[in-house]
């Protein structure tokens, strides 16, 4: 396997994990960008590889399920057919999240809410910060 470039090392470790840069990508910042930035990540985000990224970390993280009460066991039960119909959603724009699941948790005499997302959302949450960031 061939030595990543110093610019390519140095883009990886601070941005996204290395499956998410594609040879175009590098290339761009090699020469630049219009404006010096991507106007759109969709094309990034909706690539199988990203979404496997996001799809292990959710799953590492476990947590409970979300509205849709998927949990993360199930979701990675499934694991091919939910990032390919998540893909094709994101890439055809019909993606939509999903609300969110309140829950309350006690917090000193009272109680605190927390918002719980769908196992998918998570995943794309998770993704959307490594890519943009």
């Amino acid at each position: 396997m061939q030595d990543a470039s110093p610019l390519e090392s140095s883009v990886q470790r601070k941005f996204a994990p290395a499956p998410i840069w594609t040879k175009a990508m590098l290339a761009a910042l090699q020469i630049g960008v219009k404006g010096g930035k991507w106007h759109s990540l969709i094309d990034k985000v909706s690539r199988l590889e990203t979404l496997r990224l996001g799809g292990a970390q959710v799953e590492r993280n476990a947590g409970v399920a979300g509205v849709g009460r998927m949990s993360v066991e199930r979701f990675a039960q499934a694991r091919d057919l939910y990032l390919a119909e998540l893909a094709e959603a994101l890439r055809d724009g019909s993606y939509t999240p999903q609300p969110v699941r309140r829950v309350y948790i006690p917090k000193g005499k009272g109680q605190r809410p927390i918002g719980i997302p769908a196992v998918k959302d998570r995943l794309l949450q998770f993704q959307c910060s490594k890519v943009r960031n």
